[in-house]
């Protein structure tokens, strides 16, 4: 090997060694990304639940019953898997 292949390698070994670091760095941006985007599906999911709920109590009070029921059940619905979610992203969060 001579002197060039040797300073092409030694500057190709030194290039990963940066992208290396550069990595340490990116990683934590990312998981403060997931961090927003999962908050992001929380406060939609407990959106949706409110609304139901919302709807099935203006339903119950003009007397649409079968309504009501049916929003209060997909409220329900909702509000179970946002707890399943939020649950599920505290444990993922401490580790």
């Amino acid at each position: 090997m001579n002197h060039i292949e040797s300073s092409i390698a030694n500057e190709l070994i030194m290039y990963r060694y940066e992208l290396r670091e550069l990595a340490k760095y990116m990683y934590p941006c990312n998981r403060i990304k997931a961090f927003y985007s999962t908050l992001i599906k929380l406060k939609d999911m407990l959106r949706y639940t409110i609304i139901f709920l919302v709807i099935a109590l203006i339903a119950g009070v003009l007397g649409f019953g079968g309504i009501a029921g049916a929003a209060a059940g997909i409220a329900q619905i909702f509000f179970y898997i946002f707890i399943v979610l939020a649950v599920i992203w505290l444990i993922r969060s401490l580790l």
